[in-house]
């Protein structure tokens, strides 16, 4: 193979989607035992080829001990984006049927009968999977990131146990270690209906769960001290 052909192949090989699941991949196999000389290919080739390489090595997860429910799955990017999927359900199926007007015992009522429902299977995509697009990897589901388009995606995690995890880990999230912020939260403000409240950017950022970066929520604390 000619110099020119090995740059134009593995340009395209590069701009191609690059999956890690065993269903889908055309591999190009460049042995790194063999000299540049010996394989014809251009010194500079391998070198872009070892950078391929070494882009797939695995990012740590957020809790590498592995105990953590939730921070285990992946790193912070993908811990956050997971907590945002959950609190983005959490907001649809419990928090928006809560209306500031009612008694306090009605909403508690309607917060422990439709919390579970935040974390059941049927809330979420059936292949869910963890994937980068130059952006960090994160999580999300499997059909509407392949019609995305744009730029090259690469495909970390795939399969079942993908959702099963995240499930655990929204689980662990919402009905136990911030199940009581959370009710405090809707009870906290007797004026504001549960809709209004920005419970991702609540949760998910430094003042609770600390997986994601910013203070989405300063406006929302600043109505409610007026």
């Amino acid at each position: 193979m000619s110099r020119l052909a090995a740059r134009t192949l593995l340009t395209s090989l590069m701009t191609m989607v690059r999956f890690n699941c065993t269903f889908f991949v055309p591999v190009l196999l460049l042995s790194e035992g063999a000299a540049a000389a010996d394989s014809g290919v251009d010194p500079e080739i391998m070198e872009l080829a070892k950078g391929m390489k070494k882009d797939k090595k695995k990012e740590p997860p957020m809790d590498p001990t592995g105990e953590h429910p939730l921070k285990k799955i992946g790193p912070k990017s993908v811990v956050c984006s997971a907590c945002k999927m959950a609190a983005k359900q959490f907001q649809g199926k419990v928090a928006r049927k809560i209306k500031g007007k009612w008694k306090e015992s009605k909403k508690k009522e309607t917060f422990e009968a439709s919390l579970p429902d935040s974390c059941a299977a049927s809330a979420y995509p059936d292949s869910m999977i963890i994937y980068e697009r130059g952006d960090g990897q994160q999580l999300g589901d499997m059909a509407d990131t392949m019609r995305g388009g744009g730029r090259t995606l690469s495909i970390k995690k795939a399969g079942d146990h993908v959702k099963t995890e995240f499930l655990e880990g929204c689980k662990h999230l919402l009905l136990v270690e911030f199940k009581d912020a959370l009710l405090n939260k809707l009870l906290s403000n007797p004026k504001k209906n549960g809709r209004d409240i920005d419970f991702p950017g609540w949760l998910c950022g430094p003042k609770q769960a600390q997986v994601c970066d910013g203070d989405e929520d300063s406006e929302e604390d600043a109505d409610e001290e007026l």
